[in-house]
């Protein structure tokens, strides 16, 4: 996650925030202490540069760590924001394809992700200058092909070598939808609905405020807002079905984007399109230009709230690990010696690294896939 939001941030932090002299330090305080830190940043008294791009990088990972989004399937956005270019095909291409070939062997939800990522930074980074609407739409569906294209040759390609029969491996498409798991229930005290709109409130108010100001093409704000209406309400349906609803991560897609797309906002790297930069003189900007006190306040509770809740307590200490493998060493070797066997469901990475010896692996009982079975 610190990754992927670093990669966002180097893509909107294009020159440092200008420090103020030590002639200015009371000036600053003084602001500070009379509208606060949001709105004097806003009035232009700025942190230093360092500060705010670590203050961003660390809300930016509490950010994504709500869901959680799964570290791996991260990997899907890295190589889009990492490399591409609305201007340069090659690198951009290639990225995609990377990207989208390991969402489609990783999670079938992620299969249009690194499509709709580089289709986003077009539209966030690509004015629309005098060329006809429809050939400035002609990259996005290209990259929308490609990337879906890739994404379900991967996925054909790993079905063809995994060896799991069809009706196992399309199994998410045809299980049981739990509505109820979208309100508080014993499985998720909060409710998916009720906790995935306060968690994602925050960057959706700051997303109104600035696109209210209407610089843009609605072609270009309709683009974002249709991606990410997408992902959320595909978050929520998904979260309903049998297996799922403990926690957010279904909205892991929407996370990365709104988390992108809003700082694109916050430094005012969404460029305004000829026509209307004139009228409002919006030009990109080396710190956020607005900060709502509101924006800020929930963004920090919601990080605080969803994060902090899935805190975990610490792992124990070596000697009770060494112990409790000890003790199930001793358990299988006794359960062994007395003709019986021992069959590992879960915890089978123990048997990969000789942490347990002798229990032969079985890859046809593996925990994930026989609750799979169970649920469809």
């Amino acid at each position: 996650p610190a990754l992927t939001v670093a990669l966002i941030l180097r893509r909107v932090v294009r020159k440092a925030c200008p420090e103020r002299s030590r002639r200015d330090i009371p000036q600053v305080a003084v602001a500070v202490a009379r509208n606060g830190i949001p709105q004097s940043i806003s009035a232009g008294y700025h942190p230093a540069p360092r500060a705010l791009w670590w203050t961003l990088l660390l809300f930016g990972t509490l950010f994504l760590l709500q869901g959680p989004v799964y570290f791996y399937l991260l990997l899907a956005a890295i190589p889009v924001l990492a490399f591409f270019h609305p201007d340069r095909l090659a690198p951009s291409i290639l990225a995609l394809i990377a990207a989208s070939f390991w969402a489609g062997i990783s999670r079938v939800n992620w299969i249009p992700i690194p499509a709709m990522l580089a289709i986003a930074l077009y539209l966030l980074e690509k004015p629309i200058a005098k060329e006809s609407i429809l050939r400035y739409l002609t990259p996005p569906v290209f990259y929308a092909v490609i990337g879906l294209v890739t994404a379900y040759a991967a996925r054909q390609w790993y079905f063809s070598i995994s060896g799991i029969s069809d009706a196992m491996f399309n199994a998410a498409f045809w299980q049981q939808m739990l509505w109820y798991r979208l309100f508080p229930s014993s499985l998720n005290a909060w409710g998916i609905l009720p906790s995935g709109l306060v968690m994602t409130a925050p960057l959706s108010l700051l997303m109104l405020a600035h696109l209210r100001r209407r610089a843009w093409h609605p072609i270009r704000v309709t683009g974002l807002g249709l991606m990410l209406f997408i992902l959320l309400a595909g978050g929520f349906i998904v979260s309903a079905k049998i297996g799922g609803g403990n926690n957010l991560h279904n909205l892991d897609g929407f996370l990365t984007l709104s988390l992108t797309v809003s700082f694109y906002l916050l430094f005012d790297r969404f460029l305004p399109d000829p026509s209307t930069s004139l009228r409002t003189g919006l030009a990109p900007a080396s710190a956020p230009q607005i900060f709502s006190p509101l924006t800020v306040t929930l963004a920090a509770l919601a990080v605080t709230v969803f994060t902090v809740s899935q805190a975990y307590p610490a792992l124990p200490s070596l000697d009770r690990h060494a112990d409790s493998l000890a003790s199930l060493q001793s358990l299988v070797d006794q359960t062994v010696a007395n003709g019986g066997q021992a069959l590992f469901i879960t915890q089978r990475h123990l048997l990969t690294f000789d942490l347990i010896t002798g229990v032969p692996l079985v890859p046809e009982y593996d925990n994930i896939d026989l609750m799979e079975f169970a649920m469809t």
